[in-house]
C-alpha cells in the first residue's frame, strides 16, 4: 500500500493549494503522487445527462470510464468505505498518497494554519499531526513549515516517507 499524509486544516486556509504545488516538487524527487479528497456534500460522478452517469443511476454496481491515459470508477458500496481500504484498492502504484482533510483519521497529517483566517490551530497535541505549515511563525512544540516555502514543505515530507525500494 502507498504511504499516506493527509493535509489538514479549517476552511480557506490553503489545503488545496499546498497539494497543488507539492504534487510536482515530490514529482521531481521522483515520487508517483496520487492525491483522494472527500467533498464535503454531494459526489457527483460526472455530469448529469452524460452516459456514464445515467448508467450509475440506472442501477448498475460499477460505472467504468476511460479515455487517452484516464480512468474513472464510481461503484457501489454497502456502507461508507474505509479510507486505508480505499488507497490499497485503488492507488497501488503510488509511491505517497496525499489526502485533503480527513481530520480524525489515524494517519499522519501536516496541518495547514493561517492565524488571518482562524484564531488557532486545530492542533492540540494529537499524535498523528506531525508539523504545522503555517505562514508565520506557530510554537507548538511540533515542527513549524514555512507555507510559503514549498521546497521546505517537500523536503519534511520526503524525510518522513521515503522513497521505498523494490
Amino acid at each position: 500500500m502507498a504511504q499516506a499524509l493527509c493535509i489538514i486544516g479549517r476552511k480557506r486556509v490553503g489545503k488545496t493549494t499546498l497539494i497543488e504545488r507539492l504534487i510536482p516538487e515530490l514529482s521531481r524527487r521522483g515520487y508517483r503522487v496520487a492525491t483522494v479528497k472527500r467533498p464535503a456534500h454531494h459526489f457527483a460522478f460526472d455530469l448529469p445527462g452524460k452516459d456514464s452517469r445515467r448508467h450509475f443511476e440506472a442501477g448498475a454496481v460499477a460505472s467504468l470510464v476511460y479515455g487517452d491515459g484516464k480512468v474513472a470508477v464510481v461503484r457501489r458500496t454497502p456502507g461508507p468505505p474505509r479510507l486505508e481500504d480505499l488507497l490499497a484498492e485503488c492507488v497501488p502504484n503510488a509511491d505517497l498518497v496525499l489526502v485533503e482533510g480527513h481530520k480524525s483519521a489515524t494517519l499522519p497529517k501536516i496541518e495547514v494554519f493561517r492565524a488571518g483566517a482562524h484564531p488557532q490551530p486545530l492542533y492540540s497535541g494529537q499524535p498523528h499531526i506531525l508539523a504545522i505549515a503555517s505562514d508565520a511563525p506557530v510554537e507548538l512544540g511540533i515542527p513549524w513549515l514555512d507555507l510559503n516555502d514549498t521546497a521546505a514543505i517537500a523536503e519534511f515530507i520526503v524525510a518522513r516517507f521515503p522513497l521505498k525500494t523494490a
